[in-house]
């Protein structure tokens, strides 16, 4: 689909990972289980993080085409793992497959988007330019499972100049 906003793109990630091909299929359910099977912590931190390493040793980051929005739902990402043994996408494939693997298992995942360049003058807010999943953990702490930034997550945060979850303005 030709890019037309952050907030059309996350309402489309939305419509995938909490579809029939993300968080209600059986597919995905059962992969996950497979994935947290013999993880021993029963908490949601223990069960996010088994599903963030799983992927992220079976993801490469490919940025789409330029005015372009690919987005892949969870089930079609499977697809590639099992077939050829990675998936190559950008950060909103990623965020979808998280978040519809993470609802499979009953969590409620966000999407959190970040700019990284401020808005001009004048204007509430600049450009958004990544996205990635979160989900509040048992002290209702955020959890931000990003596998473009992965190990510089926090880095990457710091560097943010405006963040959001879904509509919800964080920081500008």
């Amino acid at each position: 689909m030709p890019y037309t906003s952050t907030s059309d793109t996350i309402m489309h990630m939305q419509r995938l990972a909490h579809g029939r091909r993300g968080g209600q299929s059986l597919r995905v359910r059962l992969t996950v289980e497979g994935i947290v099977r013999d993880v021993t912590g029963r908490d949601i931190v223990s069960l996010a993080s088994a599903l963030y390493d799983w992927f992220c040793a079976r993801y490469t980051f490919l940025a789409d085409p330029i005015d372009v929005e690919l987005i892949r739902d969870p089930e079609s990402v499977l697809d590639d793992i099992e077939t050829k043994g990675r998936f190559v996408g950008d950060c909103d494939d990623a965020a979808t497959f998280l978040a519809g693997a993470l609802r499979s298992i009953g969590l409620s995942p966000v999407f959190v988007r970040v700019g990284f360049v401020p808005p001009l003058a004048g204007q509430k807010r600049g450009k958004y330019t990544h996205v990635f999943t979160a989900v509040r953990d048992q002290y209702d702490r955020l959890l931000a499972l990003d596998p473009v930034a992965n190990s510089r997550t926090q880095k990457m945060l710091a560097r943010s100049k405006q963040a959001a979850i879904g509509a919800l303005e964080l920081r500008s």
